[in-house]
């Protein structure tokens, strides 16, 4: 989900999705206020301002409205201005106006002197008509829930649990449900275009990103200036199929893992590291493993542990904290793994969460086509438990996730654009979330994309790799295309 986890599959729809013509209002200004306090090591270095862009709720008729929350992050010191560089993190769900102010103090000064950094709070996300579906303790009870998938009884608790989520979200959001989507959304993208003044698109996607760049290309393909599309999903795959991978690409990443661990002696006495998890979650079963703070009264049974096991695996620089945390939980401690699941979440201390996986199932639904039937619902939660014996039980609750979505859905197009200027799409030879097989697909899928690979490990690449980084940066100053297929080193 991008640069935080969630439980819920990333979904690509094949259904045909065309662009509607005459439906987009006209261009509108954007009032830039102060809120340098967002990047308060930065004031010297840029001048930052929020603001807010009215988008159609329904892209298809003139009628009711939502806001969407943006900023404008300027170098002081920008020379040659090219235009403005438009972000999104992933998710869906997770807030781009946060990690604007994020990406302005990690970017290059060479990238920032050239553009203005543009991130927004997409529809239902952060501060841009937030979907609320969740309460706090709804989440940490799901995250922590390992229940035996194969069995009657934890299918019942699952569908319970689905349905009741379902409910409040479709209740909340009444007959505006149907309008949080990525195409929807891709379609806002192209207004904050026209409001910041670009004629064409200067963007950078990473994860669920990607997918919403590739999608803007479809829909708007003379629109585009450069895309930038980081450890995109698999493009052309049923919803299942997609999620299957990814439970996929965590199992295999943990082997990464445990490989890396037997070179460390500190790492190499906790022996076989699939046996040491097993052994934690059997022991937390009949003794929960609690968290130092006594105010955090929280204690998991072993669903936490796989999900913080799940959150250190997005990025090989966790992967200390992993070993750490399997230590301490060997002894009853689940701190660690507490704070990994929290690092992802963003749990706050009082306990509350972002409305990253409000948003993300919502959109994932209104996305996706996939239900399925109490026998595929079987056979999948079998064989996962089976190939993917690590998280394979655990993940299948997800399976549940849109059974009982009662909404309209606007099933994502084929993402093509063959007469779109080539777009640079990276993948990362050992991503978990959004295995390189996505990447290899989504360049073949567009007609216009070029593919660059990473040798590396973890989710995303650029930031992460100088090599990948200097590419990068050519190709959206000076629009440079590398040769289809370069790889960079790790």
């Amino acid at each position: 989900m991008g640069r935080t986890g969630s439980r819920h599959a990333v979904v690509a729809g094949l259904a045909l999705v065309l662009p509607l013509l005459g439906c987009q209002p006209s261009p509108q200004a954007i009032a830039w206020t102060d809120c340098s306090q967002l990047i308060p090591e930065g004031t010297e270095k840029f001048e930052v301002g929020c603001g807010t862009l009215a988008v159609p709720l329904d892209h298809g008729t003139a009628g009711k409205s939502l806001s969407l929350k943006l900023i404008r992050i300027r170098h002081r010191d920008q020379t040659s201005r090219i235009g403005s560089l438009v972000l999104n993190p992933g998710g869906p769900g997770v807030a781009g106006v946060e990690f604007a102010a994020s990406f302005a103090t990690r970017a290059s000064e060479t990238l920032l002197k050239r553009f203005d950094v543009i991130g927004f709070d997409p529809r239902g996300v952060g501060e841009s008509a937030p979907i609320r579906c969740y309460d706090g303790p709804d989440l940490d009870r799901a995250f922590d829930v390992n229940d035996d998938m194969r069995t009657p009884a934890a299918r019942a608790t699952a569908e319970s649990e689905t349905r009741r989520v379902t409910d409040s979200c479709e209740t909340r959001l009444g007959d505006t449900a149907e309008f949080f989507s990525t195409e929807a959304t891709a379609r806002d993208l192209d207004l904050v275009r026209s409001a910041v003044g670009d004629p064409k698109l200067t963007y950078a996607g990473f994860s669920y990103g990607a997918k919403l760049g590739a999608t803007y290309a479809h829909l708007f393909p003379g629109n585009v200036r450069a895309l930038v599309l980081d450890a995109p999903s698999f493009p052309l795959v049923d919803d299942t199929s997609t999620f299957e991978r990814q439970v996929r690409g965590f199992e295999d990443a943990f082997d990464q893992f445990a490989k890396d661990c037997a070179t460390r002696p500190s790492c190499a006495e906790l022996g076989d590291l699939r046996a040491l998890v097993a052994n934690i979650i059997a022991q937390a079963r009949t003794q929960p493993l609690t968290h130092e703070n006594p105010d955090d009264r929280r204690r998991t049974s072993g669903g936490t542990v796989l999900f913080g096991t799940i959150s250190a695996l997005y990025d090989n620089t966790r992967w200390p904290v992993l070993e750490d945390a399997l230590r301490l939980a060997r002894q009853g401690d689940g701190t660690a793994f507490f704070d990994l699941a929290d690092a992802t979440t963003g749990r706050q201390h009082d306990g509350t969460y972002p409305n990253v996986f409000d948003a993300s199932f919502v959109i994932g639904c209104n996305d996706g086509t996939a239900v399925l039937t109490d026998e595929q619902l079987i056979t999948t939660t079998a064989k996962w438990t089976a190939d993917f014996p690590l998280f394979g039980g655990y993940q299948a609750r997800g399976l549940y996730g849109c059974r009982f979505w009662d909404v309209p859905r606007h099933p994502l197009a084929k993402p093509t654009a063959p007469t779109a200027p080539p777009s640079l799409v990276i993948g990362t030879v050992h991503d978990p979330a959004t295995p390189y097989q996505g990447a290899v697909e989504l360049t073949a899928a567009l007609g216009s994309g070029v593919l660059l690979t990473w040798d590396g490990e973890g989710h995303t690449a650029y930031l992460r790799s100088p090599c990948v980084d200097r590419i990068v940066e050519d190709y959206l100053v000076n629009l440079a295309v590398p040769a289809n297929g370069h790889r960079c080193a790790a």
